[in-house]
């Protein structure tokens, strides 16, 4: 199960594409809309969400309103009850019981339904803006090949085609030419990692890791190295040591960072009670960070503790900050914990919000 998202990528700036295409006089898609990230539903992927960045998408209208959907279908909102009638004399309690779980199961089917529609829609408008934007993007590169803003839309774009190779060597180009931006490194490994090469991965996580020991991103990806290679003691051990060294540095934020990331860990192993404890653990110690809450929230319901579940993603909505960029990603997370298996809430759920509050 993976619940954990690829490493940050800074936000290209749609209006900034905009201006520069227009500088050089291609014709724009009216509007340019920002891009989301959307993962195929098998690997090789990246995340497990392929973690890219701080968020790779820049929320939208329509991610927004996905994400109210997606919290509002997981706390609380049920059907309301029908009016009090004197059930026929014929009805035992056990029939009605019956017949009212039956009403509720069939809603829920309905929502999910509707859910379901929704997203497929939104994905199909993707999917007929996408190749229109490649191209403008390729246009403006012939330009100008140095155009950092442009290479991080192609980047998105290949990213969301779950085109590996192709996105590798958009991020190399930007790491070419912002070689001291550690975001493209972090990229490069992920990339690495969804194309099935975990040993080049792991390799260049150690590097990054090497030069700043308590990146939780880095550990992060690392983690997750491990984890498919089946070494679920040794990440532990890896991720403790990280740990010790925030402690005995006195490094606070970095020690909380990574005490998430180990429960979300224990959640990617099928270890859900001692997820849960850990997480609880956090949400006593500062209640105000809405990071543990979410967490919390999809572990509950992956244990169908669906009343749970829907108090601890209330309690996230109301303490999450709205300049949190990560949203729109969070609230396809949300909902996929309604709608979809175990496997696909692991494969879709990124970490990359620890290291924001």
């Amino acid at each position: 199960m993976n619940f954990i998202l690829p490493t940050t990528i800074p936000t290209a700036s749609a209006s900034l594409c905009i201006r520069r295409h227009s500088a050089v006089g291609f014709s724009l898609p009216s509007p340019l809309k920002p891009i989301r990230f959307r993962i195929p539903p098998k690997p090789p992927r990246f995340s497990t969400v392929p973690s890219i960045s701080p968020s790779l998408k820049t929320p939208t209208v329509s991610d927004l309103f996905l994400l109210a959907a997606g919290l509002l279908s997981l706390s609380g909102n049920r059907p309301l009850p029908a009016l009090a009638s004197t059930p026929p004399p014929t009805l035992q309690p056990q029939e009605i019981e019956g017949q009212h779980e039956d009403e509720q199961q069939e809603s829920e089917e309905r929502k999910q339904e509707v859910e379901k529609a929704e997203v497929k829609e939104k994905e199909e408008q993707h999917e007929d803006e996408d190749d229109d934007e490649m191209r403008m993007y390729s246009a403006i590169l012939s330009h100008n090949p140095g155009d950092v803003d442009v290479l991080k839309c192609a980047l998105y774009s290949k990213m969301r085609h779950a085109d590996w190779g192709g996105a590798l060597r958009y991020a190399r180009r930007l790491h070419d030419a912002e070689p001291g931006e550690v975001e493209w490194r972090l990229i490069i490994a992920q990339l690495h990692k969804l194309s099935g090469n975990l040993a080049e991965a792991e390799r260049q996580f150690e590097e990054v890791l090497a030069e700043e020991p308590l990146l939780v991103r880095a550990l992060h990806g690392l983690a997750l190295c491990m984890h498919k290679k089946l070494e679920g003691p040794t990440l532990f051990e890896m991720l403790e040591n990280a740990l010790q060294v925030a402690i005995s540095d006195k490094r606070v934020p970095e020690e909380r960072n990574i005490r998430i990331l180990i429960a979300q860990m224990h959640v990617v192993m099928g270890q859900l009670d001692i997820a849960s404890e850990k997480l609880q653990n956090l949400i006593n110690e500062d209640p105000r960070d809405f990071r543990p809450h979410l967490c919390q929230g999809i572990v509950y319901a992956l244990l169908d503790r669906k009343e749970d579940a829907d108090r601890q993603f209330d309690i996230y909505r109301s303490l999450v900050p709205d300049e949190f960029s990560d949203k729109s990603f969070i609230s396809d997370v949300i909902l996929a914990a309604k709608m979809e298996s175990d496997d696909r809430i692991q494969k879709e759920f990124g970490s990359e919000f620890l290291s924001k509050k």
